[in-house]
């Protein structure tokens, strides 16, 4: 499993390119489209919606790498090696209080203003809402298939 910086170098371990995104900081409640053969793994769903705090991702996947879910702002928001490796960009382990907290620590350090105020307007939302739950049992199903 690999999550956020996870993600990342294990894209960078395996051929792929990460650094800063052009479009700058993804924060806040972001909403992933899945490919439509995600296999078993992601059977029932068609998309996710999860935290995101990055400036880095994965910009050129590798050869070896399976896109499983991507956004416009992130095309390879979730990867897949094999039936050995699952990867998201994004922060399962979040939830909207915790991102919410994070987003107003960083709001003018790190996150530029306007970013972090766009994020903190959806994260407030009465709807605001993330599908951790839902991504816990799909990384814990890719775990136990190898059992």
């Amino acid at each position: 499993m690999g999550i956020c910086f996870g993600h990342q170098i294990i894209a960078e371990a395996f051929g792929g390119n990460v650094n800063k995104d052009p479009g700058g900081w993804g924060v806040g409640l972001h909403r992933y489209e899945l490919v439509p053969d995600t296999g078993e793994v992601g059977a029932g769903m068609t998309g996710f919606t999860l935290s995101a705090m990055h400036q880095d991702q994965v910009l050129v996947k590798p050869e070896s790498a399976k896109v499983l879910a991507h956004s416009p702002f992130c095309p390879f928001a979730a990867l897949q090696y094999d039936d050995r490796i699952l990867t998201f960009q994004a922060h399962p382990e979040f939830d909207v209080t915790f991102e919410t907290r994070l987003v107003e620590h960083l709001r003018g350090k790190s996150v530029p203003k306007d970013k972090a105020d766009q994020a903190l307007e959806g994260l407030t939302l009465p709807s605001a809402a993330t599908d951790s739950t839902a991504i816990a049992h799909w990384m814990a199903n890719f775990l136990q298939r190898g059992e």
